[in-house]
């Protein structure tokens, strides 16, 4: 799996919204954790391809990891740096070499 960490504090100047925007526009399927990056997807292109998890928190990752694994597309995940902490032994599932995930600061 692969990372991308993106701020949007300091001087990169980067919102989550853009970061949400531009992942919208790539090809592939995209897994978003609970909250506002869901509610920010939804608004900014809503999909077939877009799986929002509601009602579940700290496990779009490992949704994002299976579904990478069953399929050949490629996954983008998009959680937050707070659902990292509530499954701190994922980092490690890097098996699925599709699968980029996106972990805004303070999402």
């Amino acid at each position: 799996m692969k990372y991308m960490q993106h701020s949007w504090h300091g001087n990169s100047g980067m919102k989550r919204s853009d970061v949400i925007r531009e992942i919208a526009t790539l090809d592939g399927l995209i897994v978003s954790n609970i909250g506002h990056p869901s509610r920010e997807l939804y608004a900014q292109q809503d999909s077939a391809r877009n799986f929002y998890m509601l009602g579940s928190m700290g496990l779009a990752s490992s949704v994002g990891l299976g579904v990478a694994c069953s399929q050949k597309k490629r996954v983008y995940v998009i959680d937050g740096d707070g659902a990292m902490l509530n499954e701190p032994g994922e980092p490690g599932n890097d098996c699925a070499p599709r699968t980029s995930k996106l972990l805004p600061d303070h999402c």
